[in-house]
């Protein structure tokens, strides 16, 4: 199902939508369909939670998306109306990660004006608070694996688990999937696979990484061929991103093109699974 802005439109109804918000100094203007564009992510208090592994989040969010659709009783993200009549994000970081890789460009907000400094920095706090709910027991979870794994519906390995696990629970904070993954495998005596590397995903490292810490990014910038032969023509340099497992291999091969073309490679390292070739 494509979540557009005339469906969003037809089922505006369904959200719940507060009356108030109890934090001192915030009120509720409204909700309002935004496009993603529409609304300034580069506020002094994005970095609060973003650092929080921003891909993992996002893409724990995108598989919701994609196995059940709209939670229509989760609550809305937030947005600070300016006297500008532009939008600050106040939460919602990874969700928006999330649209991204979904191609999801509107979603309902909830407007609020803050007083002051103190009441947005209350207010993102206050949506990022832990919500009561009932829930699946982690020592649950974890007899429910093993018990599939035991019964042959699970291999036992760390890819099936986490597999399992973001089909059942696809909303549970990372720390306590973490510590659920930690007892299966204890018990299990499951063998550990290598380490991965995290990074943002291929259409946000450019806007998310490279603009705002590079201090001196490539005008040109950077694009990843398929066939690493080909240069990056505007900038006359080879331009490579560095998969786990193969950095030696692709050292060397930056080495030999030196020697035979005199021209450079440029390298973005530290990356899993996100890049795939965008043009950043």
């Amino acid at each position: 199902m494509k979540i557009t802005k005339s469906y969003l439109e037809k089922n505006l109804h369904k959200f719940h939508v507060p009356d108030e918000i109890p934090v001192e100094g915030v009120t509720v203007i409204g909700v309002e369909i935004l496009h993603r564009n529409e609304i300034n992510d580069d506020v002094e208090h994005s970095q609060q939670r973003q650092h929080d592994d921003i891909s993992s989040r996002g893409k724990q969010i995108e598989n919701s998306y994609r196995n059940g659709g709209i939670d229509f009783s989760k609550p809305l993200p937030i947005v600070q109306l300016r006297p500008d009549n532009k939008h600050d994000r106040i939460d919602s970081f990874g969700r928006e990660a999330a649209w991204q890789n979904l191609g999801i460009d509107y979603y309902p907000y909830l407007v609020v004006k803050c007083e002051d400094y103190k009441s947005e920095t209350s207010l993102r706090f206050w949506a990022n608070r832990t919500l009561p709910k009932l829930d699946n027991a982690e020592r649950d979870l974890v007899i429910g694996c093993i018990d599939l794994v035991e019964k042959k519906y699970i291999e036992n390995q760390e890819s099936d688990f986490r597999k399992w696990l973001k089909e059942v629970e696809p909303y549970r904070a990372k720390e306590s999937i973490e510590r659920v993954l930690t007892s299966i495998k204890d018990k299990l005596k499951t063998k550990q696979p290598k380490l991965k590397t995290w990074t943002y995903s291929d259409k946000q490292i450019q806007t998310k990484w490279v603009d705002r810490h590079w201090s001196n990014p490539p005008a040109y910038g950077f694009k990843i061929s398929k066939d690493s032969s080909h240069p990056n023509k505007e900038g006359d340099v080879y331009q490579v991103s560095m998969f786990a497992g193969y950095e030696g291999r692709k050292i060397l091969k930056a080495v030999q093109r030196y020697v035979e073309t005199g021209k450079k490679t440029e390298m973005i390292l530290a990356i899993s699974t996100s890049i795939k070739g965008e043009n950043l």
